[in-house]
């Protein structure tokens, strides 16, 4: 997939699509730095695309350039509102240990697009870290679990789909149905960065502390950065 990307680069150079395409290909293998020059290059393309903005925004915040990614994604959001840079603003913020201030992104996110089980999960961590919000916080996943069901029903093979629904009703606490739904993901395509980052925490969720430490350490070795680990 990367050598085509690359060739249809080589034919045309400006394609911001195509660096986007080749930048989420590095991103899933934990290949961060050149997801970020990909990301950058479709930026400067298309200067006034949102989403390039909300990628560069995405690619600061893994690699701890925090100031810089809330800049990139306050630049996003002047151009179009969207629930990808919400939830990724919430994230931001979060990582500074604001969830006060995190939390009216998140909302917003799931405001946005009810329909994105991500914005749900982000405004469940947002919740859990503020006092007393222990049923907002398992609502939240709740709702995140429900919306990821309804994805799934759609395309039963998404592999790192089952492993987020997993942790969804873990966060729930449903932890039968995770570990239900974990057993289905790894019997999918689910190598992904992402997808082992979560398991590690869906892992940890349900007790399982060695699985957690083995599947976080091997995440590690293959590029994985402190501030993801934080951020879980």
């Amino acid at each position: 997939a990367e050598d085509s990307f690359r060739r249809a680069l080589q034919l045309r150079p400006n394609n911001w699509i195509a660096h986007i395409e080749l930048g989420l290909l590095h991103y899933k293998q934990g290949k961060y730095p050149q997801a970020l020059s990909e990301f950058r290059t479709a930026a400067l393309a298309s200067p006034k695309d949102a989403l390039t903005l909300s990628d560069v925004g995405s690619m600061y915040l893994v690699l701890g350039h925090i100031p810089e990614a809330i800049e990139k994604f306050k630049l996003s959001l002047s151009l179009q509102r969207t629930a990808f840079a919400c939830y990724l603003m919430s994230a931001a913020l979060r990582s500074q240990h604001s969830a006060a201030s995190a939390i009216s992104f998140a909302r917003e996110a799931t405001t946005l697009d009810p329909g994105d089980s991500s914005g749900w999960l982000e405004l469940g961590d947002c919740e859990a870290l503020i006092h007393g919000h222990a049923d907002q916080a398992r609502k939240a996943y709740a709702e995140a679990a429900r919306v990821q069901r309804e994805a799934l029903e759609a395309n039963d093979m998404d592999g790192p789909g089952w492993v987020f629904l997993g942790l969804c009703e873990a966060k729930s606490g449903s932890s039968q149905d995770a570990r239900i739904h974990l057993r289905r993901g790894d019997s999918l395509p689910s190598d992904d960065m992402d997808t082992q980052l979560c398991k590690a925490r869906l892992f940890e969720t349900l007790g399982q502390h060695d699985a957690a430490l083995s599947t976080l350490a091997s995440c590690l070795r293959r590029g994985a950065t402190t501030i993801q680990v934080d951020l879980m």
